[in-house]
Parts: C-alpha cells; structure tokens; sequence
C-alpha cells in the first residue's frame, strides 16, 4: 500500500488473468495507512479498477497481515472464488440465455452486418470456458466479447473469476 500499484503488479494481474488464472488483488499492510476511512479504500480500490483494465472483474481487499484485518474475509473470497470458477452450466440453460442475449446485443459491437450467436456450450471450468457458436467470428468486436462475459456474469453469477469465450463458426 505504502508504494501503491506498481505497473509490474498490474502487468502479472493482466498476464495470469488473460490466460484465466484465478486471481485476488491483496493490497497488503493496510495497518501502516493512517487515514483508514471509508474514502482511503474506496479511493485504493478505484485506483486499481482504472488501471487494471483486463482484470476489472477480480476481487479486490485491503489486509493487515500484522494485524489480521480481513484475513478470514480473503480466506472467504479465495473459497467463493473458487466455487465460481468450478461453476457447471448446464448446455440447454446456456442456450436459452444466448437466445436471449441475442436479439439485445447493440450493434456497435459488430464490424458490418451483426453477428449472430447461434448455441454455446462450456467446454472447461477453471479457466471458465466456453464455445459459442455464431454466424461469423469476424463480425465481432472485442468489446462484444466484453459485453458477453458481462452477461455470462450477471446471468450465472460468475463474478471475480476470467470468463474464456471462443467464438467459431457451426460451418
């Protein structure tokens, strides 16, 4: 904390979490700041939100390892964490949310004619990974990309774990 977020953390954080490693950011010796309030780790948190944009998504804690401040938080979130990653989603559920998803998909996020997502099935946990078949992979963006692991997360639950997709054509 005293030293803040080095770009070397961020760069490990972004290389593990891209290849869909696990990650929880622990922002350690939270003992040795002395303005503790709320605004102190909120502005620490929101610091490593803006500059950490591949990992957004992972969790976040402020500890005190000397102390013991959260430490049974981190152990909660490390276990949560690991519940989601290992999270199994049935082919027929996901299809009816990629139904859905759909027709609701704005079409900024298409290079031409809109893409069209077709069925999707998981192909892995830990790294969460799934298969989605569209009309022509090409078509989309990848703020597509972002905006379906933004549905996978809010449909499924999957917060603070990387969402892998790979879109492929059924032809």
């Amino acid at each position: 904390i005293a030293q803040g977020l080095s770009e070397q953390d961020l760069k490990l954080l972004s290389y593990l979490w891209r290849r869909g490693v696990t990650v929880i950011a622990v922002a350690n010796k939270w003992d040795l700041v002395p303005d503790k309030s709320g605004d102190s780790a909120q502005d620490l948190e929101t610091e490593f939100r803006r500059r950490s944009h591949e990992t957004e998504e992972a969790p976040f804690i402020l500890i005190s390892a000397k102390t013991g401040h959260k430490i049974s938080r981190l152990m909660d979130m490390v276990l949560e964490s690991h519940a989601s990653a290992h999270q199994k989603i049935s082919t027929p559920v996901l299809n009816r949310r990629i139904h859905e998803w759909n027709g609701q998909m704005p079409s900024g996020l298409f290079r031409g004619n809109p893409g069209k997502l077709k069925y999707g099935v998981q192909t892995g946990q830990a790294p969460l990974t799934f298969k989605i078949f569209v009309n022509d992979p090409k078509t989309f963006r990848r703020e597509a990309l972002r905006y379906l692991r933004k549905r996978f997360r809010e449909a499924f639950g999957l917060h603070g774990v990387p969402i892998l997709l790979e879109l492929v054509t059924d032809r």
